[in-house]
């Protein structure tokens, strides 16, 4: 469960990011600097990995522990398919649901990595 909390945090910070780089909402908004997008972004972004991929990657942790030789290329094929699946809601956007879905998954693969080199207990 922190490992999920770890990796939703860092995710978040990073897809904000990201996202705020590639489009900037004066593109689509009209207006604002670099600040005002990041903040703009993160509302949307917030919602979004906090109620749609932070229970489905629950789902794929589960589904993936189930055969340790193919979890790595089960759960990313997983997290590709979380991202595109919105396409039919957010259309052009879904392209940043991918980004931040990707970015989901390997900030969690770098932290189980962690994790497992230095042995952190509580996870």
């Amino acid at each position: 469960m922190k490992h999920n909390i770890y990796t939703l945090l860092i995710t978040y910070v990073l897809s904000t990011l990201s996202i705020s780089l590639f489009q900037p909402t004066d593109n689509l908004l009209g207006g604002g600097n670099f600040l005002h997008d990041v903040l703009i972004i993160s509302i949307y972004t917030l919602p979004g990995l906090f109620l749609y991929l932070f229970p489905l990657s629950f789902a794929i942790n589960f589904v993936s522990q189930k055969a340790p030789d193919a979890r790595f290329a089960f759960s990313f094929n997983m997290y590709i398919a979380a991202g595109l699946a919105p396409v039919f809601l957010l259309g052009f956007l879904a392209l940043f649901s991918l980004i931040t879905s990707l970015i989901y998954f390997a900030v969690g693969e770098v932290l189980r990595l962690y994790y497992l080199r230095n042995k952190v207990v509580g996870d």
